[in-house]
């Protein structure tokens, strides 16, 4: 059976579409996993769909965009909140966005086709799985930007099939796939041109654009009207630049960005040789590839953001088809030139029957073993293993059953994903009650996601692997604390003048906000890069029965690493680089302050790794202390 189309452009049979939606779901599980990974956006959406089932106060107006004053994706918070009342859990949603990505395969195949021929699409989706390979969407994160290359293609697809059969209601229900995915992300806005292009190509083009421009900016604005009075007002007060500007740009020679740039050549080049339907159909694709291409260009050169090829996501269909669909173009071309048969996909006439379908179907089922589908583990700084969104459940059930509640956990709470770790806890566990008796000497909690054949051969006393996986152990460190977690100073220090210092602690509201973080940080600084540094200075309490604490500091690509500046005791001493030392109580004294300093933008802080707490760092006992730093020593420096 054949999937119908326009006389004159052959299609993919119905074994090769099957094959691509097998291949393609064995593929992104490959690439994400089962288990969704621990992120700030999920993090936030958590929140959002936890306040709206238990409270029923629902976010109407969207979530930020990277752009000061914009927002978007109340419709992908409304289906978050659907599944979770279905009963389906973030894992579960995780692996539907897998689905998606397979059918992703599967409509860029049957668009690419309708232009360019069958090899053109199975062609596509073989670009595709390469750029999804090396393209930076995050697999395994759950987070709006993970649907949009389904709706994309699926918008993009309806504008060629509009043009297939001649008719304005196919071209409407693109307008609507369109502002769908608008509102999901509002960089898609670019679609209008695709749009535009297509409704001029049909006949009665005038009645064509009316009534797909005003289907399009009707649903786009009715979906979620207080996203787009909140936009309005944004930008009448002056949007800002992103704050993850790059500032210059950057040839990257092997990302979702080259394959799209080439592909706008290939296509171009194709619309100028070409004549007909097929002309037509290039014209669309070029419609929709091309303008994110331009803007993307552009802002990277001005600065406006960083390089980063996930603003390309919903365009990753037409990006692979672009480039399929001009090279199948230029192939034929040359056949028509030369006269010979060999030359391009279209030219194996005896590729056309059942040899070249089972041949199709081959290549399209050997995306399932695509070299570059490996697990894209979202790492933490060092490059060491990221926790996951169960990781936060896990470690809020282990705290409740050595008898400690949030409002002790979460000062006391150590690890390299700190901020979402713990801004995650409250939503996962909001009513955790403690089981055992709270042990007095376990003052403080490590936590990090490890390689298995990195843990020690015996687990010291307070060790405990909270998850074992097959590439990454949960790993939680109880160990003894000198430091007083529950208040601390927190001083900003600028150069010629005197420190200005606050007392802060950890506040933790049992109370659901939706844009509000429960656990919060009274006076916590976001300081200048190039005019001041941060200290905090934590009260240190010496045992009745003295000893020495270790503390270092590990430098960690990616990371924040500070330095210490002061210790107490007569006895404790300071490595001369800062990055660690060794207290020591003598008995003479109770105790004192610990203070250590972050300039934030320097080589080892960088600006975006800067969090909401106090940076990572190690306090413990000698001997805990130092398998912890033969753990963190397996993380790459900047």
């Amino acid at each position: 059976m054949v999937v119908n189309d326009s006389p004159g452009t052959p299609s993919l049979h119905w074994p090769v579409l099957l094959a691509l939606l097998g291949a393609g779901l064995v593929f992104h599980v490959r690439l994400g996993g089962l288990e969704p990974a621990l992120w700030t956006d999920t993090v936030f959406d958590q929140r959002a769909v936890a306040v709206c089932l238990a409270q029923d106060r629902c976010l109407d107006r969207g979530v930020p965009t990277s752009v000061p004053g914009l927002r978007h994706g109340t419709t992908w918070l409304h289906w978050r909140t659907l599944a979770e009342r279905a009963g389906l859990d973030l894992a579960a949603v995780h692996v539907l966005l897998h689905l998606a990505g397979a059918l992703t395969f599967v409509l860029t195949a049957l668009a690419a086709a309708r232009v360019a021929g069958p090899w053109a699409g199975v062609g596509a989706a073989l670009v595709l799985a390469y750029v999804y390979s090396s393209h930076d969407f995050q697999p395994t994160v759950v987070y709006n930007n993970r649907i949009l290359p389904l709706l994309g293609t699926l918008a993009w697809a309806l504008c060629v099939a509009a043009l297939a059969t001649r008719h304005v209601a196919p071209l409407v229900l693109a307008a609507a796939v369109g502002a769908l995915t608008t509102e999901v992300h509002i960089v898609f806005l670019l679609f209008a041109a695709c749009l535009l292009a297509s409704a001029l190509l049909l006949p009665r083009p005038g009645r064509s654009l009316a009534a797909v421009l005003g289907t399009y900016a009707a649903l786009v604005v009715a979906l979620s009207p207080g996203t787009w009075a909140s936009n309005a007002a944004g930008i009448w007060r002056g949007i800002g630049p992103s704050p993850y500007t790059g500032g210059q740009f950057i040839w990257s020679p092997l990302d979702t960005e080259r394959v799209g740039l080439v592909g706008v050549a290939a296509l171009a080049a194709g619309l100028v040789v070409t004549r007909g339907e097929r002309r037509r159909r290039i014209a669309v694709l070029l419609a929709f590839t091309a303008p994110i291409m331009v803007v993307f260009e552009a802002a990277v050169f001005g600065g406006v953001t960083t390089q980063t090829d996930k603003y390309l996501g919903a365009w990753l269909g037409g990006i692979a088809a672009s480039l399929a669909c001009g090279v199948s173009v230029a192939a034929d071309r040359v056949r028509e030139v030369l006269g010979r048969t060999w030359v391009g996909a279209r030219g194996c006439a005896g590729l056309r029957g059942p040899l070249g379908t089972a041949l199709q179907a081959c290549l399209a089922a050997g995306i399932a073993f695509w070299p570059g589908a490996r697990l894209r583990e979202w790492k933490v700084p060092g490059d060491l293993p990221g926790m996951t969104m169960e990781d936060a459940r896990r470690v809020a059930e282990a705290a409740r059953f050595h008898g400690w509640t949030l409002e002790r956990t979460i000062p006391r709470l150590r690890s390299l994903l700190g901020h979402d770790l713990i801004q995650l806890m409250p939503v996962v566990a909001p009513r955790v009650e403690p089981e055992g008796a709270v042990s007095g000497d376990l003052t403080a909690l490590t936590v990090l996601r490890v390689r298995p054949a990195w843990l020690p051969p015996a687990m010291p006393p307070g060790w405990e692997v909270l998850d074992r996986g097959r590439e990454s152990v949960l790993l939680a460190v109880w160990a003894q604390s000198w430091v007083d977690w529950d208040r601390f100073e927190v001083c900003r220090v600028r150069t010629g003048a005197d420190p200005v210092c606050r007392t802060s602690g950890f506040l933790v509201s049992r109370r659901l906000k939706v844009e509000e973080n429960q656990v919060l940080l009274p006076g916590w600084p976001w300081p200048n890069p190039e005019a001041e540094e941060v200290e905090v200075r934590l009260r240190v309490r010496f045992p009745p029965s003295g000893g020495e604490q270790w503390v270092f500091v590990p430098v960690l690509l990616r990371g924040c690493a500070g330095r210490v500046v002061a210790v107490p005791g007569a006895g404790s001493s300071i490595a001369p680089d800062g990055r660690s030392a060794v207290i020591r109580a003598d008995g003479a004294e109770d105790g004192g302050t610990l203070a250590l300093r972050w300039r934030v933008g320097d080589r080892d802080c960088s600006a975006y790794a800067w969090p909401y707490g106090i940076p990572f760092f190690v306090e413990a006992p000698p001997e805990d202390a130092r398998l912890l730093e033969d753990l963190l020593s397996h993380g790459g420096g900047p």
